[in-house]
């Protein structure tokens, strides 16, 4: 598997091109071979022009795309990502939630992704795993049989409602039962 973080984790001091074929170059794969397949997944997340460029020259979001070609570069079955959309701005999310459902239609692969946004978790998976408050383990699995390829206009639908009032009725019993465990501890230590 490949891992995406809400970090990033881009080398500032490599230009684009060489951040996307970075895992390329550690497997000793000739530059010719991995600036090809840099290029063509530059271009396939909308920043061809931009390979020269260092991350410090691009917008969250124009990092955020470098990201994820650099792990859709190493093809893995299953790409690991953790809140990547987290730190971007409301509009650069939507576009970033589009160009990831485009990829999945594209390529089929299995993503885990962690969000604390229901909207973006219901968008984006066929599954929405709820986990419980501390210590994590799985509450609830709930299926998505919304179609696809998916938009944002399907948020005011109905299913997608009931999926959302669903999800935080059960994320809301854990943030209470937390709340609750707090406070005995807190009244426990007077």
């Amino acid at each position: 598997s490949v891992m995406v973080w809400q970090t990033l984790n881009l080398f500032p001091w490599r230009n684009v091109i060489d951040n996307v074929a970075f895992g390329l170059e550690m497997q000793g794969v000739s530059k010719a071979q991995r600036y090809e397949r840099a290029r063509l997944l530059i271009t396939s997340v909308g920043l061809a022009g931009f390979e020269q460029h260092l991350p410090g020259q691009l917008s969250g979001g124009m990092r955020q795309r470098v990201a994820l070609a650099r792990a859709l570069i190493m093809e893995r079955p299953i790409m690991l990502m953790d809140e990547p959309f987290g730190a971007l701005d409301a509009q650069t999310k939507i576009v970033m939630q589009e160009e990831l459902l485009r990829v999945f239609d594209q390529t089929q692969k299995t993503i885990i992704f962690v969000t604390h946004a229901i909207e973006e978790a219901i968008l984006l998976a066929d599954e929405i795993i709820v986990m419980t408050a501390r210590p994590g383990r799985i509450k609830e699995v709930l299926q998505v049989d919304l179609p696809r390829p998916r938009s944002l206009e399907m948020v005011n639908s109905k299913a997608f409602g009931a999926l959302f009032d669903r999800a935080f009725h059960l994320i809301r019993e854990e943030v209470m039962k937390s709340m609750a465990q707090q406070a005995m501890a807190l009244e426990g230590s007077r």
